[in-house]
Order: structure tokens, then C-alpha cells, then sequence
């Protein structure tokens, strides 16, 4: 098993590194990106099962983004690497903020889990999470 695991991680490192480029930077970014994509997919998976309301074709959905994102990640090197804006780090700036998006998804699977959350933050998420059209709804069952 450990062999395994040790192949696998080898193989993802060379698919990171070909993918995103070869700056150490861009490659820490990446892995915090993908460790909070798999803390809020976990989240997910926990809050629909305590919730009794798992879907598969939801969870289906939650992949798909995952993978659409890092899609975005890859054409935003390309955006660097093609010199359209100089000295433009288009790749730092998605991944930066698709990090942040993702740790407000995590707050709010939080949040409905029964995390406290501050008030002010929590309206806060409410709002950013209405600006980028998802559709979640609040414990109350109020959406946002």
C-alpha cells in the first residue's frame, strides 16, 4: 500500500509540476488549493449525510467544479506564459482567489454544520456567496 501511495504522489507531483510550471511558489499555492478542495468536499460529503440529503449527481457536480477549476488554473499559466500582460501573475492571482472561495465554502459548510460563525462575517459570506450565484441555503432555510 505505502508503494502505492508513493506513486501515486510521485505521479500527481510530476502532473503539478508540467501543468503549473516549475516555480516552487506556484506549486505551494496549488497544493493549499487542493488540500482546502478536499476539505470542502469532505465537509460537503459529511453535511449531506448527517442531513440525509446525499446525491450522488451532487456530488458528481462537486467534482466537476473541482476539476473546472484547476482547468482555469492551467489556462491562466498559459495567459503567463503566452506574455499578453507583462509581468502579470494571472496563475497566482486565480489560484489565490479560487483559495479564497473555497475557504468561504468551507465556512459555510461550517456554519451549517452548527460551527459558530461571528454575525458580521457570516453575512459577509452570505453576501459573496449571492454575488457568485450559489445557491446554498442558510440553516434557517433561508437563502442567501
Amino acid at each position: 500500500m505505502k508503494t502505492v501511495l508513493n506513486w501515486l504522489g510521485g505521479y500527481v507531483s510530476v502532473i503539478c509540476f508540467f501543468l503549473f510550471g516549475g516555480d516552487p511558489t506556484n506549486l505551494s499555492w496549488l497544493y493549499i488549493l487542493l488540500a482546502s478542495a478536499v476539505i470542502d468536499i469532505v465537509f460537503g460529503l459529511v453535511e449531506a449525510i448527517r442531513n440525509k440529503t446525499f446525491k450522488y449527481s451532487l456530488l458528481f457536480d462537486g467534482f466537476w467544479r473541482k476539476i473546472l477549476m484547476l482547468g482555469t488554473i492551467v489556462i491562466a499559466k498559459f495567459f503567463d506564459d503566452m506574455g499578453i500582460i507583462s509581468d502579470s501573475n494571472m496563475q497566482q492571482i486565480t489560484t489565490g482567489f479560487l483559495i479564497g472561495y473555497e475557504f468561504v465554502s468551507i465556512l459555510n459548510h461550517a456554519k451549517i454544520g452548527g460551527v459558530s460563525i461571528p454575525t458580521k462575517l457570516w453575512n459577509a459570506i452570505q453576501k459573496m456567496l449571492g454575488v457568485f450565484g450559489d445557491d446554498t441555503e442558510a440553516p434557517d432555510g433561508k437563502k442567501p
